[in-house]
């Protein structure tokens, strides 16, 4: 039971030994995803639990479009959302300010911040450090769009906001995760400079 399709075969009729493998194989990465969304480990782990339900519940609905990963990945975040919906987040004072829409630049679909910072080195635990100083509903709007690439509009749908406030507040988060790298940056370099005396 090496392979995906083997994983996702066993899966399919019940097998107890294929879920168990499954588990091993995917719950690390998974659990990676909610800890982008929340602090909280036992949290998360809460979430990733309630996730392997829905996904031995539902792995016969998966019907081998794309990849399992893609898949299980899926299930995770609408878990997550699901819980974040149920939680009411209130928008904070910031994001009710009036907002020129035309200061927003427009390339976002263009630009990954991710993975511009992972090709310059910084590590994914630095980087879940800074996205969790974001406030709340940033971190969950910038992790819905920079990183599970879900449109304004989809996020709007799921999150019940408008779509401007979506795109202010990945707009926001960007501006925000920019500093604090900016301070992260500075702050590494001058630890360098006074090891050297």
């Amino acid at each position: 039971m090496n392979t995906d399709i083997d994983l996702y075969n066993g899966c399919q009729k019940g097998n107890t030994d294929a879920q168990q493998l499954l588990y091993k194989r995917f719950a690390p990465v998974l659990k990676g995803i909610c800890l982008r969304y929340f602090k909280d480990r036992d949290l998360c782990s809460d979430i990733l639990h309630d996730s392997f339900i829905k996904i031995f519940d539902k792995i016969k609905g998966f019907n081998g479009e794309g990849s399992l990963e893609g898949w299980l990945k899926k299930i995770v975040v609408n878990n997550c959302i699901d819980y974040i919906r149920k939680q009411k987040i209130r928008p904070d004072s910031e994001e009710l300010t009036p907002f020129n829409e035309n200061q927003i630049e427009d390339n976002d679909s263009e630009y990954s911040i991710i993975e511009n910072l992972m090709n310059n080195g910084f590590t994914t635990m630095v980087l879940f450090e800074m996205m969790h100083k974001l406030p709340e509903r940033h971190r969950i709007v910038f992790n819905l769009f920079c990183i599970d690439q879900l449109s304004h509009k989809e996020i709007a749908e799921k999150l019940q906001i408008s779509e401007l406030i979506s795109r202010k507040l990945v707009y926001k988060s960007k501006e925000t995760l920019r500093n604090l790298l900016i301070e992260y940056v500075q702050q590494t370099q001058k630890g360098v400079n006074e090891k050297r005396y």
